[in-house]
């Protein structure tokens, strides 16, 4: 009879579990040769089943752990760090544009400050003459000087408001000049990321992979490569 037919006359003869390491027969079998035979035959076919489960634990202390977690990080996540760390935060710019927006229905502080200073001088001469029957005197001079020194300073403060730019404001349309360039630098950044993302997963030279991944770490701060190796 054939080994393949031997094989599976046996295996009819025996029912044969390997699970958890463990192997039951059952105790059907007409013959105690013929148990003895199965019972090796379980045998050995558990050690086959050990032997591959060494194996592939053996695999695993030869594989580096963190290759374990490694993996090649998605287009929309390498762009979304390097927007982040590049500060191309769009809720910052809305913030401005907000700010803009209410910054005409706030009134406009004015600070002014008047300083007077006056300085008046005064000058009066008196000329002293007497006059007798025979001879005329003429006296010394009096002279009265008077100096008058004044000094004031005032502060005004008044809070203005131009309802005029509620309609027209001149900070919104610099914000929106601001929104037009940062967009514009947004759009630049992100298509260099793309172009060296998709250059890196294409380039098969291992010195030209580290260069381009070097490119993308620069926009990510690091964060490419911790991702490629699994860190």
């Amino acid at each position: 009879m054939p080994n393949r037919e031997l094989f599976f006359s046996a295996m009819s003869l025996l029912q044969v579990r390997i699970s958890d390491g463990a192997v039951r027969i059952s105790d059907t079998i007409p013959t105690f040769g013929a148990k003895k035979s199965l019972q090796a035959l379980a045998s050995f076919l558990l050690s086959v089943q050990t032997m591959r489960r060494l194996f592939l634990i053996g695999l695993l202390f030869l594989i580096p752990l963190n290759a374990l977690h490694a993996r090649v990080p998605e287009i929309h996540e390498v762009q979304q760090m390097a927007l982040r760390e590049s500060g191309y935060d769009r809720f910052e710019l809305d913030q401005w544009k907000r700010r803009a927006k209410w910054s005409a229905a706030l009134p406009r502080l004015q600070v002014g400050m008047d300083r007077d200073i006056k300085d008046v001088l005064k000058l009066t001469t008196r000329d002293n003459v007497s006059v007798t029957d025979s001879q005329v005197f003429v006296g010394p001079d009096e002279n009265n000087f008077d100096q008058d020194f004044q000094q004031g300073i005032g502060v005004e403060v008044k809070a203005v408001w131009y309802l005029n730019e509620l309609l027209f404001n001149q900070d919104q349309i610099d914000v929106s000049r601001e929104r037009r360039s940062w967009l514009e630098d947004r759009t630049r950044l992100l298509e260099k990321v793309t172009r060296l993302y998709f250059a890196w997963k294409k380039e098969q030279r291992k010195e030209l992979r580290e260069e381009l991944a070097g490119y993308l770490d620069g926009f990510t701060n690091g964060w490419f490569s911790e991702e490629v190796r699994g860190q």
